[in-house]
């Protein structure tokens, strides 16, 4: 069974990174994570806020070594700043992440991908958020869900990315029916 989880570091104007490597650091089982993004990117944002971590560049899914430390899978990205950029090309960087975070998952290289925040700009109206977005990739619209989880509580809600002051008007009896059947 197939048991490396990827982090896709999504929005590069961000704590993303902060989150990333710390929570790795934390985990007991690090030789079964690996990043998605830019390595550079990644290397520059730690070394800023004064995170002392080994990371190791791979360009393809066969370099993932574990006993290099955390592995991130780079994905191309040009920026002047590391958390500072203003390039047009976030928004493809971010897709680029999620694809090859999405391709992995379902060719079963790996269990399962989570992805950091990202800047819901990115979508222009199409979609919500991330979970909408794959939703559409994999023809679930309207099926999705999302997890909220951690040791003690596991949390489903059942809207997705909405204004706080629209989620009111969404919840339906078919709706809470949908999602506890899913």
């Amino acid at each position: 069974m197939i048991k490396l989880l990827a982090i896709v570091l999504g929005e590069p104007n961000s704590i993303n990174s902060e989150i990333a490597v710390k929570a790795w650091n934390k985990v007991k089982k690090k030789k079964k994570i690996f990043l998605i993004g830019n390595y550079l990117l990644l290397k520059q944002q730690i070394s800023k806020i004064s995170l002392n971590i080994k990371i190791s560049k791979i360009t393809t899914f066969k370099e993932l070594n574990m006993k290099n430390g955390l592995n991130i899978l780079d994905i191309p990205f040009k920026f002047n700043s590391p958390f500072e950029s203003n390039n047009p090309s976030i928004k493809n960087y971010i897709f680029k992440s999620l694809q090859v975070a999405h391709k992995l998952a379902l060719a079963k290289k790996i269990k399962g991908f989570i992805n950091l925040p990202v800047n819901k700009k990115i979508f222009d109206g199409k979609y919500l958020g991330v979970t909408e977005y794959l939703a559409k990739k994999n023809n679930l619209q309207g099926k999705e869900v999302m997890m909220i989880y951690n040791k003690k509580l596991s949390v489903v809600p059942l809207t997705t990315h909405l204004e706080l002051n629209k989620v009111t008007s969404k919840i339906k009896f078919n709706l809470i029916k949908k999602k506890y059947s899913s």
